[in-house]
């Protein structure tokens, strides 16, 4: 995982599992991306926060 930020924006590169790989682009708002192998959903604030949360069995 890789997270750059700089004024009001993020950006983050996240490799998860074996063979998945998301990028997140927070510019001005929050984004939130949810992973296929988790299943897990990564939130990216534009100061640079990242976190993941796992989501609950059905």
């Amino acid at each position: 995982m890789r997270v750059n930020t700089w004024g009001h924006a993020a950006e983050a590169d996240i490799h998860y599992g074996k063979a998945e790989d998301i990028v997140l682009q927070a510019y001005g708002k929050t984004v939130r991306e949810t992973g296929t192998a988790g299943p897990t959903v990564f939130t990216l604030t534009p100061d640079g926060r990242l976190t993941a949360s796992r989501l609950s069995a059905p």
